[in-house]
């Protein structure tokens, strides 16, 4: 039943059951095997920094990962709405194992995809953003995730929310911390100081009108 699934993206790649690519399975571990194939085509296509193709992969292997999930679902319902299975046609629960391996691989899936659109023209920050988050949602200390949506947040302007990311990731760094990151704190800290300024000189320029005007009466 996992056929139906479709998964949109606005990266150039729409992939569904319809989908040369997509072929349905039946055990849970197939769709894990299935999506970690594409992480890997697409980590291929990343060396070769083509990315565009790059970012079908992955969000086929993701395709996998959510038809594992609708699988699920649509079994519920079945369930839920009286109809009869025939003995061990239904999915057996995810073992503890297997849910973080699924886990681990939609982590890289997310992580690549934000990887991949930082690389190519006119980046569509909000969606990297988005990425990240995902990434972040299901491994807190990520310190690829919380580097890039510190660098996304600044390229946005949400430069303290940027610095806040960015700080994460450099305390999470094991042993020398990443130049990147470095470079996006100083660079968080000048435009902040930039922004300070402006509001400085307004703020005083509007006192120095009121004086003004004070004066004058």
């Amino acid at each position: 039943m996992a056929e139906n699934v479709m998964a949109n993206n606005t990266d150039g790649a729409s992939v569904s059951a319809s989908d040369p690519n997509w072929k349905p399975v039946k055990k849970p571990e197939e769709y894990v095997t299935k999506a970690e194939d594409f992480k890997m085509k697409g980590n291929e296509c990343y060396k070769n920094k083509d990315y565009k193709a790059a970012i079908g992969k992955y969000h086929r292997g993701l395709l996998y990962l959510k038809g594992l999930e609708s699988n699920k679902e649509i079994q519920l319902l079945q369930q839920n709405m009286g109809f009869q299975e025939k003995p061990g046609s239904l999915q057996e629960p995810l073992s503890e194992e297997l849910k973080e391996h699924v886990k681990n691989v939609q982590v890289d899936l997310y992580n690549n995809l934000a990887a991949c659109l930082l690389q190519i023209p006119d980046p569509n920050y909000e969606k990297i953003l988005h990425y990240c988050n995902c990434v972040l949602t299901n491994k807190a200390d990520n310190v690829k995730a919380l580097y890039r949506r510190g660098l996304v947040l600044y390229h946005l302007k949400s430069y303290e929310d940027s610095k806040e990311s960015l700080m994460k990731a450099k305390h999470l760094c094991k042993g020398s911390v990443d130049p990147n990151i470095k470079k996006y704190l100083q660079l968080c800290d000048s435009a902040i100081s930039k922004r300070q300024e402006k509001e400085r000189a307004r703020y005083q320029g509007m006192f120095d009108k009121f004086a003004e005007e004070k004066q004058d009466k």
